[in-house]
C-alpha cells in the first residue's frame, strides 16, 4: 500500500493535463461551454425540422446556429447515432 504522499504524487503524475487539452468543439465548431449545450440544441432542432440550407439555421444564438449547420454538414452520424424517432400519431 502506498503512503498517502505517494498516492498524491501518483495522482499528480497521472492526472490529465487539462491546461493543454484542445478546446471543446462540436462538428468542427468551437464551443463556448464545456458541454457544447447550445450547439447540441441547434443540432437537435435541425434534426427535428426540415432544414434545407444554412439560411434555415438562423433561429437562435451563434452557437445554436453552428449546431444547426453541423447537422447540415454531418447529418445524424455526428453524435454516433441517429436521433430518436418520434411517433406523433400515438
Amino acid at each position: 500500500m502506498l503512503p498517502l504522499a505517494g498516492v498524491a504524487a501518483l495522482w499528480i503524475l497521472t492526472a490529465p493535463d487539462t491546461a493543454h487539452a484542445p478546446p471543446p468543439n462540436f462538428g468542427g465548431f468551437l464551443c463556448r461551454t464545456a458541454a457544447c449545450t447550445d450547439h447540441r440544441a441547434g443540432y437537435a432542432w435541425a434534426a427535428s425540422v426540415p432544414v434545407i440550407d444554412a439560411a434555415s439555421c438562423a433561429e437562435g444564438s451563434a452557437s445554436f446556429n453552428e449546431g444547426c449547420r453541423a447537422w447540415l454538414q454531418h447529418g445524424p452520424g455526428l453524435l454516433g447515432h441517429a436521433p430518436a424517432a418520434t411517433d406523433e400519431d400515438g
